[in-house]
């Protein structure tokens, strides 16, 4: 892939100000890299890779997203890829983690699996960018990514899109935060694409834990958008805000969900 259309997607090839970097073309993982500076404090490597290394994964697999449509279940019955990522415990990464999928082929099905733990006490964020090579017209994302938020950690989420006028795109994102935990989601796609279906969930498990999802997202020509997020706020003194960004020109359609449902005390 060519570095301008990775750098449209945030992806920075000179990791000068990149903690580490995944990579995957199509099917396959390009590159994997960890800066020296960030050795035992980060580790990522293919989701395949780390369900052969780590018998405990398991636990984490298609706990935070549950397999309740088509695409979840075509995820599991044909898996393509994704990565694995651990934040260690009192770890805190000041510069981003930068993860890219790019679909190169024509009529091309995308299906990943991504695990994100950050360990307690641990602080990150990620630039995770998904595009297509310009000879890539038809093709379809899917992406099942379940993060998990130990007690004490913070997680910062930005997720760059940019595909072509006839992709389609489902991500299925779950995220289960623990105590005086922090996530924070920023979702940016500012080009056309022909439907994107996004719902994030995520689970305030913990007391005083909080989660929030943005959307910035500008919808042009026939893009159809429908975005959103549910937060359940099962800890107490947790909170939950979903903030929606958009504008939207020609015969484009976007949609803006929201539910934040109560349960903990004083949230």
């Amino acid at each position: 892939p060519s570095n301008e259309t990775l750098y449209k997607v945030g992806i920075d090839m000179s990791e000068k100000n990149r903690a580490a970097t995944f990579i995957q073309d199509n099917e396959k993982s390009l590159y994997n890299n960890i800066n020296k500076t960030f050795e035992g404090k980060i580790e990522i490597m293919p989701i395949s890779d780390a369900m052969k290394k780590y018998d405990w994964l398991k636990d984490f697999y298609f706990n935070a997203v549950k397999m309740k449509d088509k695409f979840t279940a075509y995820s599991e019955l044909y898996p393509t890829g994704g990565y694995f990522l651990r934040i260690f415990k009192n770890q805190k990464i000041e510069i981003p983690i930068q993860t890219c999928f790019l679909i190169s082929t024509n009529q091309t099905i995308q299906n990943v699996h991504n695990i994100i733990i950050l360990e307690e006490g641990s602080v990150a964020q990620i630039i995770n960018g998904c595009t297509v090579q310009y000879k890539a017209k038809k093709t379809l994302h899917l992406a099942v990514t379940e993060i998990y938020l130990k007690k004490n950690s913070k997680f910062i989420y930005n997720m760059i899109h940019n595909w072509s006028e006839e992709s389609y795109v489902r991500p299925r994102t779950g995220v289960i935060i623990d105590d005086n935990s922090k996530f924070v989601s920023n979702y940016i796609t500012l080009h056309p694409v022909k439907d994107i279906q996004l719902y994030p969930k995520a689970i305030c498990k913990g007391k005083k834990s909080s989660a929030t999802f943005r959307n910035i997202v500008y919808s042009k020509n026939k893009s159809r958008l429908d975005l959103g997020g549910k937060i359940i706020l099962e800890g107490d003194e947790s909170s939950g805000e979903i903030i929606s960004h958009s504008v939207v020109s020609d015969s484009s359609v976007n949609i803006a969900r929201s539910s934040i449902i109560s349960k903990g005390k004083n949230t």
